[in-house]
């Protein structure tokens, strides 16, 4: 799945406008819902290649420099992926 998206814009709306879903809940960043393991992201919010990052989709905006990012939905038995 290919999803054209900006630096700055959110990762959860970039991701439900291509047909990715994600599951989420309090929007908010609080609940954890919407974690997902992204590579080529850093805790700064800049594109790294090779780093991997559990993010909260629902609150991050798409890093500054991305060119593709590799998203994994995490195995959580509480939301029902296994």
């Amino acid at each position: 799945m290919i999803a054209l998206a900006e630096p700055g814009d959110n990762l959860l709306e970039v991701a439900m406008s291509a047909g990715v879903d994600i599951p989420s809940s309090c929007l908010t960043g609080h609940c954890g819902s919407c974690e997902v393991e992204v590579e080529g992201w850093t805790v700064e919010g800049c594109a790294n290649g090779s780093a991997k990052e559990v993010v909260r989709a629902c609150v991050s905006p798409i890093p500054c420099g991305t060119r593709s990012l590799v998203v994994d939905e995490l195995n959580d038995g509480v939301w029902g992926s296994e």
